[in-house]
């Protein structure tokens, strides 16, 4: 019979370690380390794939010469904004002075004769198609509307790119002559009123530009913007 009494107990392990690891926690094992890094970075992989599938990265198109940057709401469709009725379906900023480049240029081929003091004015939204053929143009001074200022020279309509679409002389616009376009050429915004005032400066906000419909868009009237 073998010795009674108590059996002596066998030495415990620390705990939470493994005897196999020479006394490592699993949780700070090298090896589990590695695993979850490489899970990590596949992760990230995987969403910057998706992020840059959906339009990461692209850059925006620049914006043409001599197009002005459009306003709220504008737009080259054919429903007109409110308040737009009775203006021909048009929405055109502030006209601005400037002299007619280089030597030797006309109304019909720069839409302002060299040296000339002329007003170029933005159309920044155009509603029901409207074309050069469905009003005339005039300029009034301010401090008379009732008088048509006799010295303009002419106007014009500049394209996106400053090529003369139509062109007319005499302070009253009463007939188009072509250019790269004609009078049934549909105004967009991007495109450009000009006014030829002549060889003497005549100074800004003194005068408006009137528009008055013709034929289809005769009940719309006159409307002006300021010069």
């Amino acid at each position: 019979m073998g010795e009674s009494g108590t059996r002596p107990l066998r030495p415990s392990a620390t705990v939470g370690t493994s005897p196999t690891s020479g006394g490592v926690p699993p949780g700070r094992n090298p090896k589990s380390f590695v695993l979850i890094g490489g899970l990590l970075v596949a992760v990230i992989i995987l969403v910057a794939t998706f992020a840059g599938g959906f339009g990461g990265g692209s850059s925006s198109p620049s914006v043409a010469p001599h197009t002005p940057p459009p306003s709220n709401g504008t737009s080259n469709g054919t429903t007109p904004p409110p308040g737009s009725q009775g203006s021909l379906g048009l929405n055109l900023e502030l006209g601005h002075l400037y002299v007619g480049p280089g030597t030797g240029g006309t109304l019909s081929s720069q839409g302002c004769t060299s040296k000339d003091y002329c007003f170029l004015v933005p159309i920044v939204g155009s509603f029901n198609n409207v074309t050069p053929a469905d009003f005339s143009m005039s300029v009034w001074n301010l401090s008379d509307q009732a008088a048509t200022y006799m010295g303009t020279i002419g106007f014009a309509i500049l394209n996106h790119s400053g090529g003369v679409v139509v062109s007319s002389t005499g302070p009253v616009e009463s007939q188009w002559v072509n250019g790269v376009g004609s009078p049934g050429t549909p105004l967009m915004a991007g495109m450009f009123f000009t006014v030829d005032m002549g060889a003497a400066n005549p100074g800004e906000w003194q005068w408006a530009l009137a528009l008055t419909g013709e034929g289809a868009y005769s009940a719309a009237g006159t409307f002006s913007i300021g010069l």
